[in-house]
């Protein structure tokens, strides 16, 4: 943990599960959860003592991704390894028994500020998952929005969602991402090479229709 008055570390290392990716805090600043790739399982932080306050939290293969409402009542996890969403109550620290079903390898996760919607990243389905939390139930149609969407970030006003994306030829040699995506791919680093030739570009959603707005696709 790092105090940002004097931008100095004031407690080492929080002991939690293999190979943390995500981290999200609650609403409140009580809780601090995080996603465990390696152990399958979420971590449940207490921020007055610094220590895990709840076992493990189970869920689905390689959690990557972390959101909490703004209610501070549910954690959603992306589970890149096995194409899902899991859904922790954070009264009980469990997760629900049936995780949330999404495209391939997702990554990030989004929520709205009412918390009607998380939108999740599915990198190698090209496209953004949308989830409906009254019913925890993806829609049925994903949007696309390009070449390997990474990241998502939703506006104050809930009326947009801003889309990262990677270009295919750069994630085939992304050994972080074959690794989420559970293959092995062609086992090497991106090169200069490969940098040069990928895009880097950002898709914007815009809501009702939540359908990518054509001007906006820019490389970057």
């Amino acid at each position: 943990m790092i105090n940002l008055a004097t931008n100095r570390v004031i407690v080492r290392a929080i002991k939690v599960g293999l190979y943390p990716e995500g981290i999200a805090i609650s609403p409140d600043g009580e809780r601090v959860y995080v996603a465990n790739y390696g152990s399958n399982t979420v971590s449940a932080i207490s921020t007055a003592t610094n220590t895990v306050v709840a076992n493990a939290i189970k869920v689905g293969r390689g959690p990557t991704g972390i959101v909490i409402s703004p209610e501070g009542d549910h954690v959603y996890v992306s589970n890149s390894g096995d194409n899902t969403v899991s859904v922790i109550d954070t009264a009980t620290n469990q997760a629900a028994t049936k995780a949330i079903k999404v495209g391939r390898v997702p990554l990030a996760l989004a929520v709205t500020p009412d918390g009607s919607r998380v939108y999740v990243a599915d990198i190698r389905e090209d496209a953004v998952s949308v989830i409906d939390t009254a019913t925890n139930r993806a829609g049925p149609k994903e949007i696309k929005a390009g070449d390997g969407p990474s990241a998502i970030a939703i506006s104050p006003d809930g009326n947009r969602a801003y889309v990262a994306k990677r270009a295919r030829r750069h994630r085939r040699g992304d050994r972080h991402h074959d690794r989420q995506a559970g293959r092995q791919g062609d086992g090497r680093a991106p090169t200069d090479g490969d940098r040069d030739q990928s895009r880097r570009q950002a898709c914007l959603c815009d809501r009702p229709k939540w359908q990518p707005l054509r001007n906006q696709h820019q490389d970057q």
